[in-house]
């Protein structure tokens, strides 16, 4: 496994537990609890939000998009005006204080997509990055369970770059529920990403 990965692994911040099952399934689960856990549930949107990031949130990030960082403060992750790859805005990752990784990620329904082949595409742009780079990761669930997880393999956005297509494909299972999708930078320096999509087959 790639260092990358066991560190994506380790997000506290994942919006899978929102809906994470009981430690103990003989354990009875409260009323109030059980429909905390729905209402969370039903508030995750059917399908990828802002995919372009032209809509922007009181926070300063694009709306339906959360920020993951490794530590603190250590990456200021924002939607940009100025460096757009098409339309008026992008997401912009940038590294603030000693390197680990940071980024940005929102969780949907599979929906229709399950069962399916997927190819999710990005704009990426890239100054002075080191270590990993920049990757995007998919993580696959069902309903309180991990059943995959995916990304673009180390190195694939690194240095300066203009922009530059990033895809990543895989297959779906018929019986993923939820998709939590990631844009991250491991390491050093500053990335901006345009123009996500999400194509099935």
């Amino acid at each position: 496994m790639k260092i990358s990965q066991r560190l994506f692994h380790a997000l506290a911040l994942t919006c899978a537990l929102a809906f994470a099952t009981p430690a103990c399934a003989d354990e009875p689960i409260p009323n109030e609890k059980i429909k905390r856990r729905m209402a969370r549930i039903a508030a995750i949107p059917a399908t990828l939000q802002n995919p372009d990031f032209e809509e922007k949130s009181d926070t300063g990030l694009p709306s339906g998009w959360s920020g993951v960082v490794h530590a603190g403060n250590s990456y200021l992750v924002e939607r940009d005006d100025a460096q757009a790859f098409s339309g008026k805005s992008c997401l912009s990752i940038k590294n603030m204080a000693i390197p680990e990784w940071g980024g940005a990620n929102q969780v949907f329904q599979a929906g229709s997509l399950a069962g399916r082949d997927i190819t999710i595409s990005a704009q990426i742009k890239a100054q002075g990055v080191t270590a990993n780079g920049f990757f995007i990761g998919l993580k696959i669930l069902r309903t309180g369970h991990e059943l995959g997880y995916f990304q673009t393999p180390d190195g694939s956005i690194t240095g300066d770059t203009e922009w530059k297509k990033l895809d990543l494909s895989t297959k779906l299972p018929e019986d993923a529920t939820h998709l939590e999708l990631s844009l991250i930078l491991h390491g050093d320096g500053k990335v901006w990403v345009d123009n996500l999509q999400i194509e099935s087959r």
